[in-house]
């Protein structure tokens, strides 16, 4: 079993430069791209303000990191329209991948995909760390 924690990057500035209505809308579209992505029992859900996690049962950390990515990349490439202006705007957003460790609780896989989240986040945004 693995687990990925996604982040929307810099989500809230988005948020406050654009509204929530603008907001909601890349957060649709993120669990949309989700839904269409991911195998049926796999389970993605909104974990917080512009995170997700997604659990990938009979997934090693390597393959759940090869999704990540792909994902990752996938989500870089959908334009946005904010504003009736015609403004188009590109998000990314940052992965922490964890493999479940044998007697490991629940807890400590989040809390490590978790910490790679943060990672991801402190190396500047748009990558998946596993470790």
């Amino acid at each position: 079993l693995a687990l990925l924690i996604m982040d929307i990057d810099n989500f809230k500035h988005y948020n406050d430069t654009y509204g929530h209505p603008a907001g909601d809308r890349v957060l649709a579209v993120m669990g949309a791209m989700l839904r269409d992505s991911l195998r049926l029992n796999d389970l993605a859900c909104r974990f917080g303000g512009e995170e997700f996690v997604v659990i990938l049962p009979e997934t090693d950390g390597d393959t759940a990191l090869r999704l990540a990515e792909r994902l990752r990349e996938r989500f870089a490439t959908l334009e946005f329209q904010p504003r009736e202006d015609g403004l188009v705007v590109r998000k990314t957003m940052s992965i922490g991948v964890a493999q479940f460790e044998t007697d490991e609780s629940p807890e400590a896989l989040l809390e490590r995909a978790d910490k790679n989240l943060y990672q991801a986040k402190e190396a500047g945004r748009d990558r998946c760390v596993f470790k």
